[in-house]
């Protein structure tokens, strides 16, 4: 159910923006996580044994700036990511770790198309 909602989030179809297989993948998987972390709060990992792999638990974590630290009586100061001027889309997936590298991957794609900037409709413009 989790992947289908990160399939709703994340086109995975020939037509999604994001073209590159890998990061697709990548992308869902993380959006798949962010799903089950901020649904359950903590998602246990077990992976199979003859992996070699130990299970852990998968935990919401803290996402921003450090902006402090305290070693006595250990104590860390984060800025939020979620502040500023972050769109509704990045705030949402600031909530976990998660979502914020499933958003750093998005990042690249989300940009307009590349023009080319030579040729000769720019050899008309002369800089001064």
């Amino acid at each position: 159910m989790n992947f289908r909602r990160a399939e709703r989030f994340v086109d995975n179809t020939p037509a999604s923006i994001i073209s590159d297989m890998d990061d697709r993948q990548e992308v869902l998987y993380d959006l798949t996580a962010f799903y089950l972390v901020l649904v359950q709060n903590a998602v246990t990992a077990t992976p199979s044994a003859e992996e070699g792999q130990t299970g852990g638990t998968l935990e919401p974590g803290m996402v921003g700036s450090l902006t402090s630290a305290h070693e006595g009586s250990v104590g860390v100061g984060i800025q939020s990511l979620q502040s500023g001027n972050a769109s509704g889309t990045e705030k949402f997936l600031m909530q976990n770790q998660f979502g914020a590298m499933a958003w750093q991957i998005i990042q690249r794609y989300l940009h307009g198309p590349l023009y080319e900037t030579v040729g000769l409709a720019w050899d008309a413009y002369l800089w001064p």
